[in-house]
């Protein structure tokens, strides 16, 4: 098994999701998440193994062609974009969003209608939109694109230009290739001292792949949510 590059981040990024919302079905924009397809990478409750998954972040690499390459425990791992697709249940359709304004949604983007959408009314907005000035439902919106989605530690309580455009884009119902986004994000983490991320789907996909798992340190998701926003 090759080893973890000296300059590898130690640090991982434990999924923490609004299960309240999500399994009592009782937010507004369930329906929203439904539609994307987004509900079995939601409520996914894997475990994770957490050396393993700085072996699997280690060991990776993300072709020109998004094709994800990696190996733990020497047992090679090659997925194509359709394997991917059968792994997480993310859908392959739609833009290829990576954190700005993709020429598909410039035209019908208008900066000043999103934040009437998102805020709450009479707020007034100087700089970054907060989470304190979002209506109560756009900020659970919110908390799941920063947390869940992107993986994200930072911004929970501001939205950056990239929460707003994907927000406007789920809630005007444009088609996100949301398999290519998480791919993306996670490139990001082979950054140097970059956050290692989705760590409950890649248990999945070392599953997948026969990787023996037995006698292997994990850790449970603690699933309790903290504070909206927070």
């Amino acid at each position: 098994m090759k080893g973890i590059h000296p300059n590898f981040s130690i640090d991982i990024i434990e999924p923490r999701y609004p299960t309240e919302f999500i399994a009592k079905q009782n937010f507004e924009f369930y329906d929203i998440l439904d539609n994307f397809g987004l509900l079995p990478f939601l409520s996914n409750f894997q475990c994770y193994y957490p050396e393993l998954v700085r072996v699997f972040y280690s060991n990776l690499q993300i072709t020109t062609e998004w094709v994800i390459i990696t190996e733990v425990k020497n047992i090679r791992i090659k997925m194509d974009i359709d394997m991917f697709y059968r792994i997480t249940k993310l859908g392959t359709q739609g833009v290829c969003f990576e954190g700005n304004m993709v020429d598909e949604w410039r035209d019908d983007y208008c900066s000043h209608n999103v934040k009437s959408m998102i805020c709450r009314e009479n707020v007034i907005i100087r700089g970054r939109i907060l989470a304190g000035q979002m209506k109560v439902e756009t900020c659970i919106l919110h908390y799941i694109i920063c947390r869940c989605l992107l993986c994200q530690t930072t911004n929970l309580a501001q939205a950056s230009e990239e929460d707003i455009i994907l927000m406007w884009a789920m809630l005007t119902g444009r088609e996100v290739n949301w398999g290519h986004l998480v791919r993306y994000q996670m490139k990001k983490a082979l950054r140097d001292n970059a956050p290692l991320t989705y760590v409950n789907h890649i248990t999945d996909i070392l599953i997948q792949f026969n990787v023996p798992l037995e006698d292997e340190p994990f850790e449970d998701i603690n699933w309790s949510t903290i504070p909206i926003g927070v």
